[in-house]
């Protein structure tokens, strides 16, 4: 790991493998007709750039390829046509002009008319998500000026699960731009942008401090959806971090001789009670600490204590939905209704635990959503199948040697706080999202699911068996990152590519 240092001589079939799944992956995208070339040669410059970024550190490839590429997708998405974008970004306009709590009352719930300038600009109204949005090109946004005048907007209840801090990173983006330049489109993208900057900047330390998981936590890091996902307004850009931030933390525990200490019972608890105010479900991931053998800890009082963390992190979260739940949302069906559907439930368990069980065997089939973009979900079959043997390969057999250290009961853990992940979210949606009475839960996403598939090599990675004796002595660790991190330039550049057909 420690010599991964590329110069573009060592490189020049991966800057080769751009140039030409850039030029396939346009013409893919297009059914090979007509199409204007300078987006396939930009999108093959940031691939080059990126396979040229490559340094000995992984945090710093990391970084690098994030950067690139989600802002790359910053400017070629086009506005709104990220998954629940529109809501995303009137909550951060809601917040850059000061307003941290929501209301009920419709009086309180005004931001400017930059909102409804954005949907002019777009055509978007909500009814019409699912069809082709305007590209950057077809737009004059950097010529509009920011417009003071306030406007009512419901749809910032929509965000009411999540909290204030998750939109402060566009927030303040938006706020610098208006504040220097005042243009709708400087605020729009740096917007953007800084959603991006934060997620980037939270998987270098979550990478930096990760020992042995390093690469596993880089390589989930540059995959297409939390790039593409945080190259946007969504809030999900900091639900990755703190997953990647969560997972480092217990990958380090494992790795190192250090013992637990109070200061690392203290930072999963943080996280964790961030992560009620982003995905409620991952809390689950504070009980993990219990399973942790006593003799990591540095005395028998800090195990002791991680049950108190645990009840702190319960209390905090009960407390959140407590709050959340206060606000009354104004933009679903009127057959959602919350206090039905749990009397509901009460009055027809077996016909809930039906509809449970389906949602969660569809959970897992929704990996689908991984290599698609867009409301009408461009997908594309060629990168998931690829992608799906290389995360296979990565989950199996990247080279982890403190697999072998990692006890039982804390893997059989993992899995259990994995289901009951997917079992909460399924749960939480047939509340807030699922008519009353339904039999499909809907609004589950698999999206949703990311923190479970990092996780997954604790218990299923086999290289302590596969190789035999030191690992370090045995495979080219560099080597194998190198290619790895190849790879998913590569896939990056090839959905890149997909964007020309599906927008320009």
């Amino acid at each position: 790991m420690n010599n991964l240092r590329l110069d573009f001589f060592k490189n020049r079939w991966f800057v080769l493998s751009c140039f030409l799944v850039a030029i396939i992956g346009g013409g893919y995208s297009t059914g090979f007709r007509q199409f204007d070339w300078w987006p396939i040669f930009f999108i093959f410059f940031v691939g080059a750039a990126a396979v040229l970024f490559l340094t000995s550190e992984l945090e710093w490839v990391s970084l690098a390829i994030i950067a690139l590429f989600g802002t790359l997708f910053v400017f070629l998405s086009p506005i709104f046509d990220v998954l629940d974008e529109p809501a995303h970004y009137a909550r951060a306009e809601y917040v850059a002009e000061g307003n941290f709590f929501l209301s009920n009352d419709k009086s309180n719930l005004k931001i400017s008319k930059d909102y409804e300038l954005l949907e002019k600009q777009t055509g978007y109204n909500g009814i019409n998500r699912l069809k082709p949005k305007k590209n950057l090109m077809e737009l004059n946004l950097f010529e509009i000026e920011h417009n003071s005048k306030e406007t009512i907007e419901t749809k910032i209840k929509a965000t009411r699960p999540y909290g204030t801090l998750m939109y402060l990173p566009s927030a303040l983006g938006i706020f610098l731009g208006r504040i220097f330049t005042g243009n709708l489109g400087v605020m729009f993208y740096l917007g953007r942008w800084m959603n991006l900057f934060v997620y980037a900047l939270m998987s270098f330390f979550a990478i930096k401090k990760a020992g042995n998981f390093k690469l596993i936590l880089a390589f989930f890091s540059i995959q297409h959806l939390p790039v593409y996902i945080s190259a946007s307004f969504s809030q999900d850009a900091i639900f990755y971090g703190l997953i990647l931030l969560i997972i480092s933390k217990y990958a380090s525990i494992f790795c190192r001789d250090n013992k637990i200490e109070l200061k690392d019972l203290i930072y999963l608890m943080v996280l964790c009670c961030l992560m009620a105010m982003s995905k409620l479900p991952y809390v689950a991931l504070i009980g993990l600490l219990i399973f942790i053998p006593i003799k990591k800890y540095k005395n028998i009082k800090l195990y002791f204590l991680s049950f108190g963390v645990c009840l702190v992190v319960l209390i905090f979260s009960l407390l959140w939905i407590k709050i959340y739940s206060s606000i009354t949302p104004d933009d679903l069906p009127k057959q959602v209704n919350e206090s039905l559907q749990l009397k509901h439930i009460m009055e027809h368990p077996r016909y809930f635990l039906n509809s449970l069980s389906s949602g969660v065997v569809e959970s897992v089939l929704k990996i689908k959503q991984y290599f698609s973009f867009g409301w009408s979900y461009y997908y594309s079959e060629i990168a998931t199948f690829i992608s799906l043997i290389l995360a296979g390969a990565v989950i199996l057999f990247s080279p982890l040697q403190f697999v072998g250290r990692v006890n039982k009961f804390f893997k059989i853990a993992v899995i259990l706080v994995s289901f009951a992940i997917i079992i909460l979210t399924n749960i939480i949606m047939y509340l807030s999202f699922t008519g009353v009475g339904e039999k499909v839960i809907n609004g589950v996403q698999g999206r949703y699911f990311f923190g479970i598939l990092v996780f997954s090599p604790f218990y299923l990675n086999q290289s302590h068996k596969f190789f035999i004796g030191n690992i370090e002595e045995v495979v080219d660790e560099s080597r194998i990152a190198q290619l790895i991190l190849g790879f998913s330039i590569l896939l990056l550049v090839w959905m890149a590519t997909m964007r020309i057909g599906a927008y320009y």
